[in-house]
């Protein structure tokens, strides 16, 4: 069984045709409201369109506004009447938000735990602060990492990451110390 969650931000007025007397009472009228959506299939539910596209043909889905409570009790419910009980196995897939870690150990506490593709190739984001307009730099680093990322193999991922980091530590505490020594300006 696959398990996805996230949550959105959408435009959505509260108080229609009361925004001047908000106002005038020194309150701005909400218009962005948190949806936090989930949707579950089973993987015998998958298949192809004649033109060879994949498909999945059953799917359920749950969205609040009631915040992450109520889509942690409607997720797990539509698991449930989705066949998670009798399900080999289950993985949930997600971004990187804690929350949604949290709810899963929770309710999902026997599933994988596997963060989307889309969100993991952010780490091009790191590319971009090491090595700034150096595009040729850039992408020698960035492609092995996102070839890893697609042959599961994120622990080298975030191994390089970690040597990355520690890599800038020990030259912000090199600079930091010939800083006070009076070496740098």
């Amino acid at each position: 069984m696959i398990i996805q969650m996230d949550a959105w931000n959408i435009r959505e007025r509260d108080g229609w045709g009361q925004s001047a007397a908000l106002r005038r009472q020194g309150q701005e009228p909400e218009r962005w409201h948190w949806v936090y959506t989930g949707t579950v299939f089973r993987l015998d539910h998958r298949g192809h369109t004649a033109g060879g596209r994949p498909v999945i043909s059953e799917r359920g889905f749950v969205a609040t506004r009631q915040g992450i409570d109520a889509l942690r009790e409607q997720l797990h419910g539509e698991a449930m009447r989705r066949g998670l009980g009798q399900a080999a196995s289950a993985l949930v897939v997600a971004d990187g938000a804690v929350w949604i870690w949290r709810l899963a150990d929770d309710r999902f506490p026997h599933a994988k735990q596997r963060l989307d593709f889309y969100h993991a190739v952010h780490i091009g984001l790191v590319g971009r602060a090491l090595f700034g307009e150096d595009k040729e730099k850039y992408r020698t680093w960035l492609k092995p990492l996102i070839s890893q990322l697609k042959n599961q193999s994120a622990i080298k991922v975030i191994r390089q990451l970690e040597a990355v980091l520690t890599q800038i530590a020990r030259r912000t505490s090199s600079t930091d110390c010939r800083q006070r020594s009076g070496l740098l300006p």
